[in-house]
Order: C-alpha cells, then sequence, then structure tokens
C-alpha cells in the first residue's frame, strides 16, 4: 500500500513538474541564457500569446530573430510572419516580403508544413505557379488539410492550365482520410467522377489506399506546441 502511494505521488510530482506557465517561463529563460536556441524560441512563443509573461509582440519578434540566428528552423518561421505583416506593425521593424519569404524558406526547406504551405502561398501571389505547386504538394504529403484542400482547387479551376480530374479525385480521397464525412467532398467526388473512367477510378484509389500522412520531425516537433516547451525545460541539456 505504501509503495502504491508513493508511485502515485511521484506520477503526480512528474505531471505537475512546470503545469505553472509562470515556473516554465523562468525555466525556459534560464535555458535561453545559457544559449539554448529551442528554449529562446519557445520564450518567444510565450511573450507572443501572452503565456507566463505579458503578452509582447515586440519582445517576441526580437527573441524569434536571436532563436533563428542561432539555428532555429521554427523561429525562420516566426520572423518571416512578423516581417510578412501577420503580427502588424513593430516600432522599429520594417515589413519585408522579400525578407519573409527567405526566412519562411528556411523553415519549410527544413520540413515545417506549415511554413511549406505559407511559401506556397507566396509563391502563387508572385506568379511562380511551379514553386506554388512543388510547396504545396510537400505540404499535402504531410497531411495538412489546408494544402490538401488547396490542390483540390487548383486542380479543378475549370479552364485552367492545371485542371487535372484525376489529381483532384487523388487529393480528395487524401483529404477524405483525414478528415471523414464532409458532404462537400463527396459531392465533389461524384462531380469528378463523371468526367473518369471506371478503370483510372479503380487506380486512383488503389494508390490512395495505401497513403498515410507523413508529417517530418519538425512539424511534428511543432505541433507538440506548450508540451514540447515543457519537454525543453525538463531536459537535462543547456
Amino acid at each position: 500500500m505504501l509503495l502504491r502511494c508513493l508511485f502515485y505521488a511521484l506520477l503526480f510530482a512528474c505531471f505537475s513538474v512546470f503545469a505553472n506557465p509562470n515556473d516554465l517561463f523562468e525555466r525556459l529563460a534560464e535555458k535561453a541564457r545559457m544559449g539554448n536556441a529551442e528554449a529562446k524560441y519557445h520564450l518567444a512563443m510565450m511573450h507572443n500569446n501572452g503565456i507566463g509573461t505579458e503578452k509582447s509582440a515586440q519582445r517576441a519578434f526580437a527573441l524569434f530573430t536571436e532563436a533563428a540566428r542561432e539555428g532555429s528552423a521554427l523561429a525562420h518561421y516566426k520572423v518571416g510572419c512578423y516581417l510578412n505583416g501577420q503580427f502588424g506593425q513593430l516600432d522599429g521593424m520594417t515589413l519585408d516580403a522579400n525578407k519573409a519569404l527567405e526566412h519562411k524558406l528556411v523553415a519549410a526547406q527544413a520540413g515545417y508544413s506549415l511554413a511549406q504551405n505559407d511559401v506556397a502561398g507566396l509563391y502563387y501571389q508572385r506568379g511562380d505557379i511551379d514553386s506554388a505547386i512543388k510547396w504545396i504538394q510537400r505540404a499535402a504529403e504531410q497531411g495538412m488539410p489546408r494544402a490538401l484542400a488547396s490542390l483540390i482547387g487548383v486542380y479543378m479551376k475549370p479552364g485552367s492550365e492545371l485542371e487535372n480530374r484525376s489529381l483532384a479525385y487523388t487529393n480528395i480521397l487524401k483529404l477524405q482520410k483525414i478528415m471523414p464525412g464532409i458532404a462537400q467532398l463527396e459531392a465533389q467526388l461524384e462531380k469528378l467522377a463523371a468526367g473518369l473512367t471506371a478503370a483510372e477510378i479503380a487506380q486512383i484509389e488503389d494508390e490512395v489506399a495505401g497513403w498515410q500522412p507523413q508529417p517530418t520531425a519538425l512539424t511534428q516537433k511543432a505541433q507538440l506546441g506548450i508540451s514540447r516547451a515543457r519537454q525543453v525545460a525538463e531536459s537535462d541539456a543547456g
């Protein structure tokens, strides 16, 4: 009985480490001072969102910039967001679409799906359709619903040079594996099926049956959010 009580006490202690956002902030700040770029990125996120500290876009941007300089791909993404005006205009900061793309490209090349999606949009706005398609496809293969939906829109656009019933059908089936039960997707499939042969549909269905999203390690790390910040804070590494 005593051993069981000790076990649950230890278990509770493990889960309660840095449960207080202020404690987490202080521990990350300590690691950031020691030169931990990932800790600095999470510290910036806490400033950005007002978790464990006062919300400050100015301080967040400064920390994201430092973390990016020290090698954090996720920080490069956030710097790109700021330079693109997604958090408004900060004192002393000049919005710069070209530099925003450069920073987001670092994160995209490192495998971050959200950056890949954004980079695709930036290239599309510039009329570089080939680059846009390349990056949106990479994000889609990671299972990003927004990217898959964008590809569907591209391949279903009437009169477009990229209009392609087979590819539209393929990406709808992939999106359905992630988000089943959406009536609009079923309606789109029926519409597309009218222009495909039974053999073409069967081939596409066979291909998609074996498809699974392949999120990169960086995407998965980003999706952990505050849980990853706690892991960094608890790590023995500097």
